[in-house]
């Protein structure tokens, strides 16, 4: 097993120019391995890799850091085993992209393992479908083929 490796985005990111923070907190990446090649500006992380950026966290087997010409965060692909954490809510599935600038997050489950979207909170409410679309920075989510499961004083409803 590779050493572990943290990889630092700070000046990577632009400070209040979209994305769904305006912070100026650095984005943490650990994982066992890191590849980096300037000249496509792709930044490769793999195994175990870990982020820590503002108030998300997100996990993956595998990840790629598409930046800009001016080296300033692009997109972000997450495969395998993709979990993202805010708080309460857990997000869950195969494959994850994040586009910085609008604070687009994508995530795709398979034919067999829907994407997830659970909020821990007492109702347990849930929305899974194959391909679920929401912003960082507001409560607006899209989800294909869904499946909603919304808890309530008289039990759970599922909706299809």
């Amino acid at each position: 097993m590779g050493a572990l490796i943290t990889f630092l985005l700070a000046a990577l990111l632009p400070i209040g120019q979209g994305g769904a923070s305006a912070t100026n907190q650095a984005m943490k990446i650990s994982a066992e391995r890191t590849d980096f090649d300037r000249n496509e500006g792709v930044v490769m992380f793999d195994g175990g890799v870990f982020v820590e950026y503002d108030d998300y966290d997100m996990a993956s087997d595998k990840m790629f850091v598409f930046l800009n010409g001016t080296n300033e965060l692009s997109s972000i692909v997450a495969v395998g085993n993709v979990a993202v954490t805010n708080g309460n809510r857990v997000g869950l599935c195969a494959t994850a992209k994040y586009f910085h600038k609008s604070g687009e997050m994508e995530m795709y489950g398979t034919k067999d393992s829907p994407a997830k979207l659970l909020d821990g909170g007492k109702d347990g409410n849930a929305v899974e479908g194959s391909k679920i679309k929401f912003w960082l920075d507001s409560e607006q989510v899209e989800v294909e083929n869904s499946r909603i499961t919304v808890g309530n004083k008289e039990g759970v409803k599922i909706y299809e």
